[in-house]
């Protein structure tokens, strides 16, 4: 059954239950498009919808030119926000710091995550495994993790506002987030996959990274195996 109950409330035109289309996907309504299985048709699967997703993606660069954006300024734009506004956004929020300014950045991953709709969903729902969170504690009291991340990344959204909900039971961990966008990012901290959680010790000593997703059964798992230098 598709999922066009969204689509029929912004009153897109639908043939039953799927949307309506045209030659490069655009709905009926201006700078919408759709494509792959919610649109109907016989044997909606992978290839076919990439083929769609192609056309819709041509379809709204060219509505976009139509509306007299540039090229340059195409390039920039991702989920409604140029990567330059953004990045300046998030700078307003996580200035450069250093491990001795834990205490201030405590909650600075948490504003990152509350700072968007999904994250903060995401971190609303998430139930931490306490006990686990509880070990890790045992193993290592005090720590400090530095994440990579981006709004338009998927596992970013999964993940990171896990992680942020973890945090608020480490209560003697620190944490400071940088959008793998912002210039400079990536190779300063080696990043090549997001999101990166690095985690490092009171002294600054890396102890270990989760990479993309946890590499045991959760987060709290993964810390735990790194707090034990068994990562």
């Amino acid at each position: 059954m598709p999922s066009s109950v969204l689509a029929a409330e912004l009153g897109i035109e639908l043939e039953g239950q799927f949307i309506k289309v045209g030659r490069l996907q655009e709905t009926n309504i201006p700078g919408i498009f759709a494509a792959g299985d919610i649109t109907g048709g016989q044997a909606r699967q992978a290839i076919i919808s990439a083929g769609d997703g192609t056309r819709a993606a041509i379809g709204a660069i060219d509505y976009l030119k139509q509306l007299g954006v540039s090229a340059a300024k195409l390039k920039k734009v991702q989920w409604g926000a140029s990567r330059t506004s953004k990045a300046k956004k998030l700078k307003k929020i996580l200035p450069e710091v250093n491990l001795k300014e834990a205490e201030s950045m405590k909650n600075r991953l948490k504003d990152y995550v509350l700072a968007d709709d999904g994250f903060k969903a995401g971190y609303e729902r998430y139930q931490p495994n306490l006990e686990m969170i509880n070990l890790v504690k045992e193993k290592l009291s005090t720590a400090h993790i530095i994440t990579i991340s981006a709004y338009w990344c998927p596992d970013c959204r999964r993940n990171v506002p896990k992680m942020a909900k973890i945090l608020d039971e480490l209560q003697e961990w620190s944490a400071e987030v940088h959008s793998r966008d912002d210039e400079g990012v990536s190779e300063r901290f080696n990043v090549k996959k997001i999101p990166t959680f690095i985690i490092l010790d009171k002294n600054g000593k890396e102890l270990g990274r989760i990479i993309e997703n946890p590499k045991y059964s959760s987060l709290e798992e993964d810390l735990l195996k790194i707090a034990e230098n068994d990562y």
